[in-house]
């Protein structure tokens, strides 16, 4: 969640302090999950995450500049080699064969890239929007009473998994509760490349899926 979708989920005035509680997650724990890379690389991927949370930089952007610091995982690397070994068995010539490989393997690096922008920046806004609300009701800002957290599913776009349409609107109580279906405060929990979120709903104001 960037700055802009920080603001349309819990209000402009939440705004600088869930993207600074997110800029301060990212510096302790960006890039922390992120396989196959040694500590330099992933150094390099937690300041660009930093950087494009403090920039307000788009996924794709951010995903653009990860590519430099990744390779492909060994799962994405053996669908290469077999990709390349059935180019071979229908007797096509070496060249056309290198450069079919080629156009598969940037493919396959950009999509990780993109995963890995994703739930990066997933993984901290929620984490920050939890941390945000948690300080909001410690000082009043926020009735427990009055408010509660809704789930979010991204606009239906055709890739919105059965689970996560299922979770759709259900609430969690604040500030301590959790989603049932995760069973944290986190949508984004329910799978990998999850784009659910949560936003504050008023308690008077009815929910439809």
């Amino acid at each position: 969640m960037q700055a802009k979708q920080v603001s349309e989920a819990f209000g402009e005035e939440f705004k600088p302090t869930l993207q600074e509680a997110m800029i301060s997650y990212l510096k302790k724990f960006g890039a922390n999950e992120v396989k196959y890379i040694n500590d330099s690389n992933r150094d390099a991927i937690r300041q660009t995450l930093v950087s494009s949370a403090e920039k307000d930089i788009s996924i794709s952007r951010t995903a653009n500049s990860i590519k430099s610091f990744i390779g492909l995982s060994p799962d994405q690397a053996a669908s290469l080699q077999q990709y390349g070994a059935d180019l071979y068995a229908e007797n096509l010539p070496d060249k056309a064969v290198w450069q079919l490989m080629e156009v598969r393997g940037e493919e396959m690096l950009k999509a990780r890239a993109t995963l890995i922008a994703t739930e990066e920046t997933m993984d901290a806004s929620q984490h920050a929007s939890y941390d945000v609300v948690v300080d909001a009701v410690d000082q009043g800002l926020i009735d427990p009473s009055k408010q509660v957290e809704v789930w979010v599913t991204v606009p239906d776009d055709g890739h919105i998994c059965a689970d996560c349409l299922e979770a759709s609107g259900s609430e969690r109580e604040l500030s301590d509760g959790n989603f049932e279906a995760t069973g944290t405060p986190y949508p984004h929990d329910m799978h990998i490349g999850c784009r659910c979120s949560a936003m504050l709903r008023d308690r008077s104001i009815s929910w439809y899926k």
